[in-house]
Parts: structure tokens; C-alpha cells; sequence
């Protein structure tokens, strides 16, 4: 493998890291616009939502490719498939709403129905999966950055400690070569 591969290759998981970053951002922006805390366009609430999708797919693929373990690979992918899924379901909702009116009339859903599957799914369902498994997500990633760097000042304070003891065997055997010469 070239260099510049490999370089490549150890920034995925920081990429990663990042989206599922930005995805926890976002979902925070969008809950506080749409529970009205924060007043957003509706153009740019819709191109937040369609930006949250489109970084749960990129997610999905990063999560897939990436080695890991299993509980977390399974995490990211969740989180990547609920981020997805809430604008998928919202538009899916608004779109069967539509055409049901359309082919059957405006009293198919009756005086006040609606289209219930999809309407549970982008509000209830994958808002609960997204919010556990990106946390879960996250937790996991810190423990594995948090045992990296542990292992990685092992490393380093072995490795001194070698050449520090390799730098007190070379002192000895100059002093037994300099005692011969005597």
C-alpha cells in the first residue's frame, strides 16, 4: 500500500467520528425547531433534514467498511439507518397520505385520520433508536480512543524504558572493554 493510502485510511475513522458528531448536532437543531423552540425556515428545516439522511447513509457505508467490533459496528449502523429513516419516513408518511386521498377520496382517512405506519416510524420509532445508539455510539468510540491512547503511553514508556536499558548495557560493555585495555 502507497503512503498516501495509508494516510487515507487512518482518517476514515476520524471521518466517521465526525459524522456521527454533526448527526448528533443536527438532531438537536432539528428537535428544537420542530418542537418550536428554535424558529427555523421551512426551507432550511427541510434542507437540515435531507443533510441528517444523506449523513446517516454516509454513516451506514462508513460503519460497514470500517473495522470495529461487532457491538459497535452494529451501533453505527443503527444510528446511520434511524438517521435515515426519519426523513425517509416523514416523506414516505406525507407521500401515501396524498395518494390515498387522491384515489380514494378525502374521507378515506375520516374526519381527522391520518397515515399512521410511517407517522409512528419518523416520530416515535427511529427518533428513540437514533437517540440510543448514537449514544451508545459515542460512548463506545470514547472507550476505544481512551484505551488507544493508554496502550499508546504503555508503548512509549516501555520503549524508553528498553532504550534506556539498552543505553546502560552499551555503558557496560565500554566499561568492560576499557578495563580489558588497562
Amino acid at each position: 500500500m502507497t503512503r498516501g493510502k495509508e494516510d487515507t485510511m487512518k482518517k476514515w475513522p476520524q471521518i466517521r467520528t465526525a459524522v456521527l458528531r454533526i448527526l448528533m448536532l443536527l438532531f438537536a437543531v432539528l428537535a428544537l425547531a420542530i418542537g418550536r423552540v428554535i424558529k427555523i425556515h421551512f426551507s432550511v428545516l427541510a434542507a437540515l433534514a435531507v443533510v441528517f439522511g444523506l449523513l446517516g447513509l454516509i454513516l451506514i457505508i462508513l460503519s460497514a467498511r470500517l473495522t470495529g467490533s461487532r457491538t459497535q459496528q452494529t451501533l453505527l449502523i443503527l444510528t446511520g439507518i434511524s438517521a435515515a429513516g426519519i426523513p425517509i419516513s416523514a416523506i414516505l408518511h406525507n407521500l401515501l397520505y396524498g395518494l390515498f386521498i387522491t384515489w380514494f377520496g378525502e374521507k378515506f382517512w375520516g374526519p381527522d385520520g391520518d397515515e399512521p405506519v410511517f407517522f409512528i416510524l419518523a416520530i416515535f420509532i427511529f427518533p428513540a433508536l437514533f437517540m440510543i445508539s448514537s449514544v451508545a455510539s459515542g460512548i463506545l468510540l470514547l472507550k476505544a480512543k481512551i484505551a488507544r491512547n493508554e496502550t499508546g503511553r504503555a508503548t512509549t514508556s516501555n520503549t524508553l524504558s528498553t532504550q534506556a536499558g539498552s543505553q546502560t548495557s552499551k555503558a557496560d560493555v565500554r566499561s568492560d572493554e576499557n578495563k580489558e585495555a588497562i
